[in-house]
């Protein structure tokens, strides 16, 4: 199986935190992203952003 790296947006509740829990349980690289990290987030990579502040989200990405 070819691993492949996904973003997902909304990734710390509901349809997004399942869909990235199911990918990272099949061996893909997931970054989450939401406005807060769920406690019991399942992966490694995980941004705490809200998409509507483009300088947050900038500030947050140069941390890595």
């Amino acid at each position: 199986m070819t691993k492949e790296a996904y973003i997902i947006t909304g990734a710390s509740k509901g349809i997004g935190y399942e869909w990235s829990k199911q990918l990272i349980e099949k061996g893909h690289l997931v970054i989450g992203l939401a406005r807060t990290q769920p406690e019991n987030w399942p992966g490694e990579h995980f941004l705490s952003v809200d998409l509507t502040q483009l300088e947050a989200i900038e500030k947050q990405w140069s941390k890595r």
